[in-house]
């Protein structure tokens, strides 16, 4: 029989203090999952209603981990930039963190401008804000050790950056956002999409109901759509037969190719039996940007909020579209803006698409380019 050595009592307290840091640097480490550099219209912050940037962590552990003491940065000579609070992440849970440079936790106050009031934070806001030409993000432990940490180059408005659904060491580009949720499949590393829907029937106005019919010839292609101004996404609703259009609607459609990020959107608004003497201007965008009941602009009569939308021009008598375009828009007005119709101004900037209208708006006035327009309800 051959004899066995058992480690010393002091050697067997190494050993488990060893497995335990290895457990404690390993196992709770943080993964970052997905930044957003560059947001125009993707997703506002609950707390401000700001279209801010953001860096989306996930607990890769299979355990509880409590996150205080942790930090992030954007620069890697000061590790300690911005503490997170003391706070539990489940396993496989993510968290937001939105880069507004705003230096706020859950729990604390801060005085939000689209309310006029204080307001108790839900989320949390670093104090530092991201670069669209590109940097560094590092996450680092209660000890001061690094967990993880990205170098990522320029960034394209609204194409968030993080890794693959199906492969943990890949990182690609998302057309997308998927705050607090794992990333779509819908993600490219050479930012590639499919082209766009193919639609049956021309924009514009009719006196009876029509059947809008979608195609495409991308192989392996869904189309998906929707008809109440939100931009499609992965849960919209996917085309199989004709849509019946039996009332005035805005339809916006867009391709997904598994592999590839979703194609572009297309907008066409459809009039049913509507009086078109008059030029009709169609505006479609996310209701909540519009009747939200903590941001809305017109519920809430919020002035100095911008919300991104798309536009549609109408000229009159004929009925045909003259301009399409993505655009912000306000309510304005200094007492105006009070009544149920809203007063609106339409602008155009180049992060969402047209910086400048090149179309006479008024016959009678010899002004070929706007960056701006007001639609103005009466007094």
């Amino acid at each position: 029989i051959k004899s066995m050595k058992f480690p010393s009592p002091k050697n067997i307290f190494v050993l488990l203090l060893l497995i335990f840091s290895a457990a404690k640097n390993g196992l709770t480490q943080l993964k970052i999952n997905e930044i957003l550099a560059v947001n125009t219209t993707t997703g506002a912050d609950p707390d401000f209603g700001e279209f801010s940037d953001f860096v989306e962590l996930h607990n890769i552990a299979g355990i509880p981990v409590n996150i205080g003491g942790f930090t992030i940065t954007d620069n890697p000579q000061q590790t300690d930039k911005w503490a997170l609070p003391s706070m539990v992440l489940a396993p496989d849970q993510y968290l937001i963190i939105w880069t507004d440079g705003l230096d706020k936790r859950p729990g604390e106050t801060a005085f939000v401008p689209f309310k006029n009031e204080m307001a108790t934070m839900t989320s949390l806001h670093a104090n530092f804000s991201l670069s669209g030409d590109g940097e560094y993000i590092g996450i680092f432990n209660d000890q001061g050790n690094l967990v993880d940490e990205i170098h990522f180059g320029v960034q394209t408005s609204d194409v968030s950056f993080g890794i693959s659904a199906t492969n943990a060491s890949q990182w690609l580009y998302f057309g997308e956002v998927s705050l607090g949720a794992i990333n779509s499949i819908y993600g490219s590393a050479l930012m590639e999409s499919p082209g766009e829907p193919a639609f049956s029937i021309t924009e514009g106005f009719y006196s009876d109901p029509q059947t809008l019919l979608l195609s495409t010839s991308e192989p392996d292609a869904v189309i998906r759509f929707t008809f109440d101004g939100t931009t499609p996404n992965a849960s919209s609703p996917v085309y199989s037969s004709g849509i019946p259009i039996n009332i005035s609607l805005t339809i916006k459609a867009r391709i997904y190719v598994e592999g590839k990020m979703p194609g572009e959107v297309v907008t066409k608004s459809y009039f049913i039996n509507e009086n078109n003497e008059l030029p009709v201007l169609s505006i479609s965008s996310s209701a909540s940007n519009l009747y939200g009941f903590d941001f809305g602009i017109l519920q809430n009569a919020i002035k100095d909020r911008e919300v991104p939308a798309t536009i549609e021009y109408f000229e009159p008598q004929t009925g045909e579209r003259a301009f399409l375009a993505g655009v912000g828009i306000r309510v304005f007005g200094t007492s105006i803006y009070s009544l149920p119709q809203r007063p609106l101004s339409v602008r155009f900037r180049e992060k969402y698409g047209t910086d400048i209208l090149r179309y006479p708006l008024f016959p009678d006035k010899p002004i070929p380019r706007y960056s701006s327009f007001l639609l103005r309800n009466g007094g």
